[in-house]
């Protein structure tokens, strides 16, 4: 299985996809090739609680509506956002 990078999150279509992208991005992470803000899980929850917050925002700043309900994409997007958002 090729591990996905953090910015492929358009290519996570399925839950097999969504696996595939949250373990490369835990072994990016581990090997530093993704650098973080928040390394803890604690950090890691409320970053991903804000950005969820904020995803109005997010996807009127792409010129996009906000989905009714999440696809396996946004769920990868948050899974990398909450390592950066403050």
């Amino acid at each position: 299985m090729a591990a996905m990078r953090p910015e492929d999150t358009r290519a996570v279509t399925s839950r097999a996809d969504l696996v595939r992208y949250l373990i490369g991005l835990a072994d990016r992470v581990r090997d530093g090739r993704v650098p973080v803000e928040n390394a803890s899980s604690l950090e890691f929850i409320e970053a991903a609680g804000y950005w969820i917050q904020a995803l109005d925002g997010f996807f009127s700043n792409r010129g996009e509506e906000m989905p009714d309900a999440p696809s396996w994409e946004l769920i990868a997007m948050i899974f990398s956002a909450a390592l950066v958002y403050e």
